[in-house]
């Protein structure tokens, strides 16, 4: 059984929802776990280079990848989903 999914796009259960991009999510996860495993992290880094992704920012010893797509009722018509 096949099922199509339509988002809700009234936001009437939330005033807003963040989606992460997955691809880059997991493209960070594997290179800095291949950069921790081979040279390691010095202490105190602030940033570190993820390829494809750039300078990425370490804070409080967590890697961040940045911000995540903020859908709400004032840009959900311009994005392609």
């Amino acid at each position: 059984m096949v099922y199509e999914v339509t988002p809700r796009r009234d936001f009437s259960l939330h005033a807003e929802v963040e989606l992460w991009n997955t691809t880059d999510l997991g493209y960070l996860a594997a290179h800095a776990a291949a950069l921790i495993a081979r040279d390691g992290v010095p202490a105190g880094a602030t940033s570190l280079q993820a390829g494809r992704l750039g300078t990425i920012t370490i804070r409080d010893r967590a890697i961040l990848l940045g911000q995540p797509l903020i859908m709400n009722k004032s840009n959900i018509d311009r994005l392609n989903f």
